[in-house]
């Protein structure tokens, strides 16, 4: 919403001073679907090139088309007109105003991208790989919170105890296997994504003791 926010304000400054074109930002790990490679659901396509608000040139594609993106030439607004490009669904990218002789700075002298495709790709699945990860250790954390209410109910339930004791124990694993898939891969490991609400510092130091005592549990097994 801030991103989108920030557009429409970049918008009014591109009406008002009569700029027909638009550099849209390029970033390493740019959104990738392998269905649609050239299409606006893959970001990795359209990021770091100019293009024009109103029709099109030989050398500029139309913006809209390209991207998803619509700004209104009269006012000023923009307009998400497909959800999956610039400006949609997570999307990191901006755009601002920009002038044909200028030197586009996401392409070198011959006019090539400088970030390198496959290297954009394989970020990009890494990152999601990233995602699952912690959508996984959120999933993990509603159950213990719904484990806990039953346990209030029935504190003394051996089989609620047992769940409560494994789904600490499978925390524990899945936050250790997070930290080591971000420090192998060098990403950085986002602490926001993975907090539910309703799970704080107590629920954390208890699902870490039972995790404790779950797993020398099964070492004695072993």
């Amino acid at each position: 919403s801030m991103n989108q926010t920030a557009a429409q304000v970049t918008n009014k400054y591109i009406i008002q001073a009569g700029v027909e074109y638009v550099l849209v930002s390029a970033h390493l790990g740019a959104r990738h679907d392998k269905k649609y490679p050239n299409g606006i659901p893959s970001h990795d396509a359209w990021q770091g090139k100019v293009y024009k608000i109103d029709g099109s040139d030989k050398d500029t594609p139309n913006l809209v088309e390209s991207t998803g993106y619509d700004i209104d030439s009269a006012t000023g607004e923009g307009h998400v007109v497909n959800p999956l490009g610039l400006h949609g669904y997570n999307c990191r990218h901006s755009h601002k105003p920009w002038d044909k002789s200028l030197r586009n700075p996401y392409v070198d002298e011959n006019g090539n991208p400088k970030i390198d495709v496959h290297e954009s790709q394989e970020l990009y699945d890494l990152q999601q790989r990233q995602r699952a990860m912690e959508r996984a250790i959120r999933k993990t954390k509603r159950r213990l919170l719904m484990k806990e209410a039953e346990l209030k109910g029935f504190p003394n339930n051996p089989n609620l105890i047992d769940e409560y004791d494994k789904l600490s124990y499978r925390l524990r694993l899945q936050n250790r296997e997070y930290g080591s898939f971000c420090a192998e891969h060098d990403l950085t490991r986002q602490y926001d994504r993975v907090k539910i609400a309703g799970f704080g510092r107590d629920n954390s130091s208890k699902a870490n003791g039972r995790a404790a005592s779950y797993e020398k549990k099964l070492e004695k097994e072993e």
